[in-house]
């Protein structure tokens, strides 16, 4: 009987899971715990990679979101790419709006941080965001600090607009 209840909430779990997220952080969320092998390698690592017409080696976060997109069929945003900073776009969302309270993040939704004001950033997709804060799935990051266990991970963010790397921007996903 034990086993019944545990297939049932799995299938229950499940269910709600594929209401609640578009298709997407789904995909993205089935990768994680995804390693890199070697930096920035490793044959899924090199797989999102190529999604953009990289080689291994690259930065790859934007790759994983480009590849997440593709594989789910998003249409907007169209740009699939391997710089983060090429995912704003001029519908994209300030996080100074979002931080005040202004709009609300659904899941789905791509975090975009900026470094400084170069060309570098980084780029996940939202599960869950609550105004300052939120969590998100990244590629190409850690789960605790420790750089050698670069991945795919669950990461808790914080908008911090001081900070030199910081989340700057939203972009929606659409599928239409």
């Amino acid at each position: 009987m034990c086993w019944l209840l545990l297939l049932l909430s799995a299938l229950v779990s499940s269910a709600v899971s594929q209401a609640r997220f578009p298709a997407h952080l789904d995909t993205a969320l089935s990768y994680v715990g995804t390693r890199e092998v070697g930096h920035n390698g490793g044959p899924l690592v090199t797989k999102f990679l190529y999604s953009v017409g990289l080689s291994a080696g690259n930065p790859w976060c934007a790759a994983f979101v480009s590849y997440d997109l593709s594989a789910a069929g998003v249409l907007i945003p169209k740009v699939r790419s391997g710089l983060a900073m090429n995912f704003v776009t001029p519908h994209s969302i300030p996080a100074r709006d979002v931080l005040r309270g202004l709009v609300t993040i659904p899941p789905g939704t791509l975090e975009i941080w900026e470094h400084g004001s170069t060309l570098h950033g980084h780029i996940g997709i939202v599960i869950l965001w609550e105004k300052a804060s939120g969590e998100a799935v990244e590629g190409n990051t850690h789960p605790n600090g420790h750089s050698q266990q670069q991945g795919v991970w669950i990461r808790y963010r914080g908008i911090i607009p001081s900070d030199y790397f910081r989340i700057r921007w939203f972009t929606l996903v659409r599928y239409r």
